[in-house]
């Protein structure tokens, strides 16, 4: 075999291994992510109206759980549904500057996820946390 066969066969085996290690990244990306969300209390077959009777914890306990993670100033706490189940979203100004929310699940506390979130509009937030 001549070593410019060889060269391109370890390139072609280096290439595929590649591709399989990126397959495999995305996918568990995909199913463990911030953006999955897989809480306790799926909101399918519930309408709107049934949230609050669903949840089994308040939004205090929520925030609580959401500042443990991301120290900060709350601006919003919301019961709504994220990837069909029930969740409590927690709209916190970390004490780094940045906005963030966090994803707390309604039936049993536990923080789902954070990531950086922007307000949408700064005035919005002024209204809820009470800007000079």
């Amino acid at each position: 075999m001549k070593k410019t066969d060889r060269n391109v066969n370890f390139f072609l085996i280096i290439m595929g291994v590649t591709v399989i290690i990126s397959t495999v990244s995305l996918s568990y990306s995909r199913e463990h992510g911030p953006g999955t969300v897989k809480g306790s209390l799926p909101t399918q077959n519930h309408s709107r109206s049934e949230y609050v009777s669903m949840a089994a914890i308040f939004c205090q306990e929520a925030i609580k759980a959401a500042l443990k993670e991301v120290p900060g100033r709350v601006y919003e706490c919301k019961l709504e549904e994220e990837k069909g189940f029930l969740v409590y979203g927690v709209e916190i100004l970390s004490n780094d500057g940045r906005f963030m929310e966090v994803q707390v699940d309604a039936g049993n506390g536990q923080v789902l996820f954070s990531e950086e979130d922007k307000p949408e509009a700064e005035n919005d937030l002024c209204e809820k946390s009470g800007c000079d």
